[in-house]
């Protein structure tokens, strides 16, 4: 969820600049066309003057001819720029001087770079359904039981939850993944002024372990790192979602559910190799553990 926070904020920046650059374009269209108007306006002197003038003024070359435009045929174009993607518009980026701001042309590899982008920036917001875990979602939708047996929770089980908690102490990551799958789980941050290195229960290798958890009340408390925490709660707030749907504490409609799902299950290979994960539900302890 805050991923995709992030990335609509980063869109919503895009497309303000976006603005900001079709605004600047139209505010210098504007004064382009009140100067060619006050340069062909008549009263400035004799006829034959006036006419001289024209004649020598740079707006008759056959560059000027091209972008000299009627009000009625600037606002045309005004209204196809402000509706036109940016690239469709003349290109231009912003330098600094002494006197003040100018607009300079942008070099080709400029547009090349802005295009490539663009084109990321669409691989990056692309989503598309996968039919047969869309469709076994739907089937668990209609009965939403905790079952390891059922093809949606089979799979998931399977393509991530396994590994994400394969750990060298294997009895005791079963008896994680057993005490999260009956929400009986506990973790909590230990409070140490002096951090010192522990041995992980669940890695058997060194590491500072500001967490401990235990399987239920009545288990001993195990030390675990934070690699080791990521992961496991990567999981709970999967398990936690389910539940929540399962008891109607979320209120949203099959697609959205879905993609909610994906996104958790994204989580979940983050946390396993040790990239940018963040707990979406966060782990409690005592009756409302994980």
């Amino acid at each position: 969820m805050v991923q995709d926070a992030q990335m609509k904020r980063v869109h919503a920046e895009k497309l303000l600049n976006e603005s900001k650059m079709k605004i600047d374009v139209l505010t210098a269209e504007v004064e382009a066309l009140k100067s060619l108007v006050l340069s062909q306006s008549p009263g400035r002197g004799a006829t034959g003057s006036h006419l001289h003038q024209s004649r020598a003024s740079p707006h008759n070359s056959p560059a000027a001819r091209k972008t000299s435009l009627t009000p009625k045929a600037w606002l045309t174009n005004a209204a196809n720029a402000a509706n036109s993607p940016v690239k469709k518009l003349p290109f231009m980026q912003r330098r600094n001087t002494s006197e003040g701001i100018d607009d300079l042309p942008l070099s080709a590899a400029d547009l090349r770079l802005i295009e490539e982008e663009e084109r990321l920036q669409k691989q990056v917001d692309f989503k598309e359904v996968d039919p047969i875990f869309h469709k076994e979602f739907t089937q668990w939708r209609e009965r939403p039981e905790i079952d390891p047996e059922s093809p949606f929770l089979r799979r998931i089980l399977n393509e991530e939850i396994k590994t994400c908690l394969h750990f060298d102490n294997m009895e005791l990551a079963s008896l994680v993944l057993e005490a999260i799958t009956t929400n009986a789980l506990e973790i909590e941050l230990i409070s140490e002024q002096k951090p010192t290195v522990k041995t992980c229960a669940l890695s058997q290798v060194p590491r500072f372990c500001p967490f401990r958890m235990r399987v239920d009340a009545n288990a001993d408390w195990h030390f675990v790192s934070q690699l080791c925490r990521n992961r496991i709660a990567a999981v709970c707030d999967f398990f936690t979602y389910l539940r929540y749907l399962r008891q109607g504490l979320i209120k949203c409609g099959l697609h959205d559910a879905y993609w909610d799902v994906i996104g958790l299950r994204k989580n979940i290979a983050l946390a396993r190799l040790g990239l940018g994960f963040i707990p979406k539900q966060g782990v409690r302890g005592d009756d409302d553990a994980h």
